[in-house]
């Protein structure tokens, strides 16, 4: 095969791979899975498990795969960049006590227990060549049982809001802990697979603590500058990241020389940055926008490659669902006992063992670091055992973190309502104007007083599949209260208050709906954006269909907002609540419909959507009932 007949395989490969992996991906998020189980499934899907060896090799021929091996490399590096990136070893602070007993019980029994489960695997059925040097194997598996996906376990808290809580705190802290430990363990392990005897192996783990020192006494300080200098520049420089990138290969290069694998040299750099929610957000988005969400499937891809679940003999079977076993529960009571020790309840402690259960892709890079050692098969029975521990305990996650979790989640703190006040919730969507949604609410109050209009925008969760977003979160949130902040001035009056209100959400509606519960207002005030239209539609239909008060929307493409100015709202069907909005505004009422009316208020009936979305200017749709309302 020519040097250009590689090329044109490697590039039409990434293009498979890629494309399979967002499709399946995608469709992994629709039934309440991560993405990254059916990125793994399609990567397994390419290799010979499903289109046998002969096909496979047709369309990834041996030429191509040490290209795509290297570019699943690079892609490997840059992710572990971002998790150490997204790892904050402040979260270790303040509770050392109880962050350790977790900690310790997460990683001690699995990599214990690694030990006893190893004899079962390290066979001459379970390889198809030789068997590898047990001590290094029984360290890989030791290791493959050590892992937990933390941004999976961090993001389940963050969407229940359960991270403030004494269980989240101890639980991200010890994940933190955990997956620090882990790629240690990885390292060792890979140090200690070289078969040239105890003084290569000492030797290569003092080159590997000389590497952490100089990393974390020399590199991080000078790395600590880089914060200073994006908060100076207010961005980060094409130079300055070009030097970012560059370290990230460089310190891949040195471990792997060093022979503890390339993925442990960028994981130590992420540690070592600079911990600002401005450089942090910044390397994130140029890092995850090309090298994890176009490069990352080349590693699945090439893992699929090396994964053939036909070599699962029924015989085999019942060693992989052993270590599938051992894997939950070595994870899921110790950590479960070692949180009740500590002071949580068992409910708490459940849930703390099930999230950190999960191993998402972790166990890949494992098998494929073990694979550069010479002591896991790529292609055998024990990889393929890797693989299928990576998706069943991913899977599992959902439905068991379920029986554990509250079934309701915290709802965001709302102040105290004040006695004879009307309350109107003004529900703004991520991205959505407030100043226009605030003047629908002040315009719902009508001749109402005193009132106050809550005004709640939350923030959406990064919608990242490699970091829990935790150093972004909270600024979000404050940039949004802060915007919310000057709407007193615009839309507030004599007897009229107004209350900002910002939190982070996955599931705005849902939200919407607990903060409906818990202040009970009089009405709801939405929009339907231009930008975003159909999601806000929908967030609108949920919760006009689980409030228990009227829901008013406003969609008004023109800009302007609700002025009067003398002109009459326009009632088409929605007679008392155009009455009570004509009163907000200081106008009347007139069903005949003038050109340029402040308003037109039609019912939530026939084919509303296209009726408000068509419209030139300003439209309110009320929900059901509220026409009933009285303007009183």
């Amino acid at each position: 095969m020519t040097t250009a007949d590689t090329v044109a395989y490697v590039l039409i490969d990434v293009v498979v791979i890629v494309a399979l992996a967002r499709l399946l991906g995608t469709a992994m998020r629709f039934i309440g899975q991560p993405v990254v189980v059916g990125e793994i499934l399609a990567g397994v899907a390419l290799g010979p498990t499903l289109l046998g060896t002969d096909l496979s090799a047709e369309l990834f021929p041996v030429e191509a795969r040490p290209v795509l091996s290297g570019i699943a490399t690079i892609a490997l590096c840059f992710f572990m960049f971002l998790v150490g990136l997204d790892l904050d070893m402040s979260l270790l602070r303040g509770r050392v006590v109880a962050t350790a007993v977790v900690a310790a019980a997460a990683v001690a029994v699995p990599f214990a227990a690694g030990f006893g489960v190893a004899p079962l695997l390290h066979q001459e059925d379970y390889f198809l060549t030789g068997l590898p040097e047990y001590g290094p194997f029984a360290l890989f598996i030791g290791a493959a049982l050590t892992v937990t996906a933390f941004p999976v376990m961090a993001r389940i808290l963050i969407e229940r809001r359960l991270l403030r809580t004494p269980m989240g705190a101890v639980g991200v802290s010890a994940a933190a802990a955990v997956t620090i430990a882990l790629f240690t363990l990885v390292g060792v392990a890979a140090g200690s697979a070289t078969g040239e005897g105890p003084s290569s192996t000492l030797l290569k783990l003092a080159y590997a603590a000389g590497f952490l020192a100089l990393m974390f006494v020399v590199v991080r300080p000078l790395l600590a500058r880089l914060g200073a200098y994006h908060d100076r520049v207010g961005r980060l420089t094409p130079n300055v990241i070009a030097t970012v990138f560059v370290l990230v290969t460089l310190t891949g290069w040195a471990t792997d020389r060093i022979g503890i694998n390339a993925v442990i040299g960028p994981f130590v750099l992420g540690l070592c940055m600079p911990r600002r929610e401005g450089i942090t957000r910044e390397l994130t988005d140029r890092v995850e926008s090309f090298a994890v969400l176009f490069l990352l499937p080349v590693f699945f891809g090439f893992s699929g490659l090396s994964t053939d679940l036909r070599t699962l003999e029924p015989s085999l079977l019942a060693g992989a669902a052993a270590f599938i076993a051992v894997g939950m529960v070595t994870k899921w009571v110790p950590v479960a006992v070692a949180a009740r020790a500590v002071g949580l309840t068992w409910r708490e402690g459940n849930l703390l063992g099930v999230l950190m259960s999960c191993r998402g892709l972790l166990p890949l890079i494992v098998a494929q670091v073990g694979a550069a050692a010479g002591v896991i098969e790529a292609g055998g029975p024990v990889y393929a055992i890797l693989v299928v521990y990576a998706i069943v305990t991913t899977m599992l996650t959902n439905p068991l973190a379920n029986r554990f979790l509250p079934r309701e989640a915290a709802g965001p703190e709302v102040p105290a309502a004040v006695p004879e006040e009307t309350r109107i919730l003004v529900a703004v969507t991520p991205g959505g104007s407030a100043a226009r949604v605030a003047g629908l609410g002040r315009a719902l109050a009508g001749s109402d007083r005193p009132v106050e209009l809550i005004v709640a925008q939350p923030t959406a969760l990064p919608d990242t599949e490699v970091k829990t977003g935790l150093a972004e979160i909270p600024g979000d949130a404050a940039r949004t209260l802060s915007g919310l902040v000057p709407l007193a001035a615009v839309v507030g009056a004599p007897g009229v208050r107004v209350t900002p209100l910002s939190f982070p959400t996955a599931d705005p509606a849902e939200d919407f709906l607990r903060l409906i519960d818990r202040i009970q207002p009089a009405f709801v005030a939405m929009g339907i954006g231009r930008r975003g239209q159909a999601e806000d539609l929908r967030s609108l239909a949920r919760v006009v269909a689980g409030s228990p008060v009227p829901v008013a929307a406003i969609h008004d493409p023109s800009g302007e907002g609700l002025v009067a100015d003398g002109r009459p709202v326009v009632s088409g069907g929605a007679d008392a609540m155009a009455a009570r909005i004509a009163a907000g505004l200081g106008t009347r009422v007139d069903a005949d419909a003038p050109d340029g009316a402040a308003a037109i208020v039609i019912p939530m009936e026939g084919d509303w959507a296209a009726a408000m979305t068509a419209a030139l200017g300003p439209v309110v749709v009320v929900s059901p009932g509220a026409g009933g309302q009285s303007s009183e």
